[in-house]
Order: structure tokens, then sequence, then C-alpha cells
């Protein structure tokens, strides 16, 4: 098969296992979807573990492309918000947190898994680190991630994407009342410096007429 035949199995992997969850997908299924012999797929995949990591870099590079910097970090923030807010929408499950919940502590899947959340952690942290303190930035990112993804369980229990809305609104709002303060502080500081400007020429001014007046005494 054509090289891109590789990409094609994980395209549909990653579908079936938001669709079906891991334990429910089977080297058969992705065969079968993808249009190949059971024989054929396990020549590009010795085995299903071994798909998990190239779906998860799928599902980042998914979420960080087309993503560009703009002068706003703060409307850079919203639109990374708002695509992992997609990307979730997508599939019935939260593809990272269904494997990582389904996995036992020991198993082999894990490190792709937390190194996935590491990823999107540090790209979410890498926008906001341009507005404030890198901690508040990481502490803020990771909360971020808990909250998107932790609201796709609605889209199980009912089908009901509010929760996840709401989600994004209160990030949204929280980092721009954020952007918003850090301009009010630099106005004050601006403020500040010239009124410090204006008590240093009054200074200079009354020690001139101090010595001016001195001279006709």
């Amino acid at each position: 098969m054509a090289k891109t035949s590789r990409m094609e199995i994980v395209l549909v992997a990653r579908e079936l296992f938001r669709d079906r969850g891991y334990a429910g997908t089977s080297m058969k299924d992705i065969a079968d979807r993808v249009g190949l012999l059971k024989g054929s797929l396990y020549a590009h995949f010795a085995s299903k573990e071994d798909l998990v990591p190239e779906v998860l870099a799928l599902a980042a590079e998914e979420f960080e492309s087309d993503l560009p910097p703009s002068a706003d970090w703060a409307a850079d923030f919203a639109a990374a918000l708002e695509r992992l807010a997609g990307l979730l929408r997508q599939g019935r499950r939260c593809l990272g947190l269904h494997l990582l919940y389904g996995l036992a502590d020991d198993g082999g899947l894990a490190a792709p898994v937390v190194a996935f959340f590491g990823r999107l952690r540090r790209f979410l942290a890498g926008i906001l680190g341009r507005g404030m303190a890198r901690a508040e930035a990481e502490a803020l990112a990771a909360e971020a991630i808990a909250l998107l993804e932790g609201a796709t369980l609605w889209r199980l229990v009912d089908d009901d994407d509010a929760v996840l809305r709401r989600a994004v609104i209160s990030l949204r709002d929280r980092v721009e009342a954020h952007r918003q303060q850090g301009v009010e502080t630099e106005r004050l500081v601006a403020r500040i410096a010239s009124l410090e400007d204006e008590v240093l020429i009054l200074r200079a001014a009354l020690a001139g007429r101090i010595e001016a007046e001195s001279c006709f005494r």
C-alpha cells in the first residue's frame, strides 16, 4: 500500500476510539473500516497499542494547527479554547481522558497519554505566558484542559453541549479580565511616571526660583 495508508489507518483508529472507545475497538474493526485484511494491518502496526501514540499525536497536531500568534494573547487563547472545544464535540468521547481512565496504572499506554496532555498544556501555557506570570499561565492552562475535557462527560450523559460552552465562556472571561487588569496597571504605572516627571520639573523650577530670589537679598 502507499505510504499515506498509514495515516489513513491512524485517522480511522482515532474515529473508532472516539466513537467506541479503546477497549471497544478491535484491530479487525480498524482493518474493516480502512479496507484492509487484518494481516495487512499488522504489517503497518504490530498491535492496537502501537496506534495510540500516533492517534494522540494527530489529535494534538489538529489542535495546534492554524493557530498563529497575533498581537493579542487573550484573543489567541480564546481561539485555542474554541478549537479545543470544537475538536471535543467531534466525538462521543474525549480521546485523551478516555484512554487515561481506561488504563491500569502500569499500562504501557499511560506514557503517551501523559505526554499528550503535557503537550496541550505547554501549548496553552505558551499563549498565556505572553500576558501573565509563568506559574499562573501553567496553572490556568491545566485548569482549562480539565474543564473542557471534563465537560465532555455531559455529552455522554445527556448529549448536552451547554456545560462545554459555559466552560469556554468562563475561561475566556477570566483571561479577558486578567488582560484588562494588566492594561489598567500599565495605565496606572504610566500615570505615576508622568506625575513623577511633573514633580521633578516643579522641584527644579522651585529650586531655580529660590536661587534667583537669593541673588537679590
